[in-house]
């Protein structure tokens, strides 16, 4: 009787869909658009295209002269700004506070002597 059992589930789990393994998970991008005039700034995230996520940072930046200055493969991606020089930092982690660490350190780079804060971080999980 076990016997039959198992044979009657192994036969419908071969009945089941089988994936590739790279199609379970697919690596999703990260980006940041930035326009050094204005300030505007834009970040992609989550889509497993990297030009659509080009494409999402470009359109949440809004102005014409923005460009992309990253796109990579990470889980999350964070800006964070210098309210009296208005510089910017980006950065890229595992998690938000990854992000956010490499975001605070590049704007903090620019300029040293002032604070930055967050202004924006975003993860697809």
């Amino acid at each position: 009787m076990l016997k039959t059992i198992l044979l009657v589930v192994i036969a419908l789990a071969s009945l089941l869909p089988v994936l590739p393994a790279n199609a379970q998970s697919k690596a999703r991008w990260t980006a940041y658009a930035y326009d050094q005039t204005t300030g505007a700034w834009g970040l992609g995230w989550g889509l497993t295209d990297r030009q659509g996520t080009m494409d999402m940072a470009l359109s949440k930046c809004s102005k014409p002269d923005c460009k992309v200055g990253y796109i990579g493969e990470a889980r999350c991606i964070a800006a964070s700004l210098n309210e009296a020089s208005k510089k910017m930092g980006f950065g890229t982690g595992q998690s938000i506070a990854d992000a956010e660490a490499s975001a605070q350190k590049w704007c903090l780079g620019n300029t040293p002597r002032a604070p930055c804060h967050s202004v924006g971080s975003r993860c697809s999980y």
